[in-house]
């Protein structure tokens, strides 16, 4: 799941200075980063599970950099009648449900399109389904035709 975020990053700036502009709704227009986070879930977080692209905001830093902050939410959703637990009818069943939250913020160069992802944070992940998203701090991706999202 952690992969699609990781592509998000490719093509996105967010941050939280007085300069950040949302281009959340541009991300989504021109790039198919919301479908791999959208498809990120889809076999992890249960048969009523979603994930989404809630935010991308780009703020200028110095000289030709960019901060770029893209904010993503899950939901791990398992449901189960009694039947398919046990084979039979007994007890209530199982509907088990958490939310999580993800933010994810890199140093966008303009010059040559690389980010380099410099914080992750990850709350509600109580069953480890993202837990190697932290290892990307650090990264260094290319972002594909980012000026068309500046």
């Amino acid at each position: 799941m952690f992969l699609a975020f990781i592509a998000c990053l490719q093509a996105t700036p967010v941050a939280t200075a007085p300069l950040e502009r949302d281009i959340t709704q541009l991300v989504i227009n021109h790039t198919d980063y919301d479908e791999r986070i959208a498809a990120a879930c889809t076999d992890v977080c249960g048969n009523k599970g979603w994930s989404r692209l809630d935010r991308v905001s780009v703020a200028p830093k110095a000289a030709a950099g960019y901060q770029v902050t893209v904010r993503a939410s899950a939901s791990y959703h398992q449901v189960a009648s009694a039947a398919d637990l046990f084979g039979g009818v007994f007890g209530e069943g199982l509907d088990v449900e958490y939310p999580m939250q993800f933010t994810v913020v890199g140093d966008l160069d303009a010059r040559d399109c690389v980010i380099r992802v410099t914080d992750v944070r990850v709350t509600g992940d109580t069953l480890g389904l993202v837990a190697g998203l932290a290892d990307i701090k650090g990264n260094r991706y290319k972002v594909p035709d980012c000026h068309s999202l500046l």
